[in-house]
C-alpha cells in the first residue's frame, strides 16, 4: 500500500509505483493543487 497523506490518494499496487507508474499520484495532486486556489 501506498498513501499520499496531503492528497488521500493510495493504491495497493506498490511495485507499480516503484516501477515508476506515478501518474495517478500527479493527477492526485494537481486536482488537490487546484482545489486549494479555488476553494468552493
Amino acid at each position: 500500500m501506498v498513501k499520499d497523506h496531503r492528497t488521500n490518494y493510495e493504491t495497493g499496487n506498490g511495485n507499480a509505483v516503484m516501477d515508476g507508474d506515478l501518474n495517478p499520484f500527479i493527477n492526485a495532486y494537481l486536482q488537490w493543487e487546484l482545489a486549494q486556489k479555488n476553494p468552493d
